[in-house]
């Protein structure tokens, strides 16, 4: 079973796992007052436990800066929703920063494990990933940031840099949300995405069994 989107966020929360600032409602009115709120652009997405990534299903829409912007997008996350079960929109401010992923798998031998590497569109492209048996300990964590590409990310890449702590801290937080919450057999945290101060999880997905 996939958790809903309310789940998973109670459980970050709980965890105290950075999430972007965001507003979910099933009542669209409620997403037109967090826009005026929020920080343009933002992030539009539509909400379904059928639809699990986003990104390949054209579930989302970027770049919001205007009213307009925000009616047009729903218009639009609508007619690609194609029959789906829609549960709501989610509102994001959209963040700048390096994209990366933090996994989650159980394995029936070793118990949890959990799994780093280069996120967003990167995970199928370069197809590579660190993993470790949970529990993790800061010294995994290290190692783990230095074992895929994504270590360019942390040594600095175009003249930006990700917060090595920040990202450290999600990894720690989420080995130990694996550790205490056994019946999770599949955890995908994608885009994780990191400046050079802070670290956020934009997009997740957690299945229990």
């Amino acid at each position: 079973m996939i958790l809903s989107f309310i789940e998973t966020q109670a459980l970050l929360a709980k965890y105290d796992i950075p999430t972007v600032k965001c507003e979910f409602s099933s009542d669209f009115s409620e997403i037109e007052a967090a826009f005026k709120r929020f920080s343009p652009p933002c992030v539009l997405k539509l909400i379904s436990s059928e639809a699990t990534h986003k990104t390949e299903k054209g579930l989302l829409m970027m770049d919001l800066r205007h009213e307009n912007d925000l009616l047009d997008g729903k218009a639009e996350l609508e007619r690609r929703a194609n029959g789906l079960k829609v549960e709501g929109f989610l509102l994001q401010e959209q963040l700048s920063g390096f994209e990366l992923i933090v996994g989650g798998k159980f394995n029936p031998a070793f118990g949890q494990t959990i799994i780093f590497g280069p996120g967003g569109v990167l995970v199928e492209m370069l197809d590579e990933s660190s993993v470790r048996i949970c529990p993790l300990t800061k010294k995994d964590a290290e190692e783990m940031l230095s074992e895929t590409r994504a270590r360019k990310f942390f040594e600095g890449f175009r003249g930006k840099k990700a917060s090595k702590e920040a990202v450290l801290n999600i990894l720690l937080k989420t080995s130990r949300l694996l550790e205490e919450n056994p019946r999770i057999r599949e955890l995908d945290f994608n885009p994780v995405i990191a400046d050079e101060k802070k670290a956020w999880i934009a997009d997740s997905r957690i299945v229990i069994g």
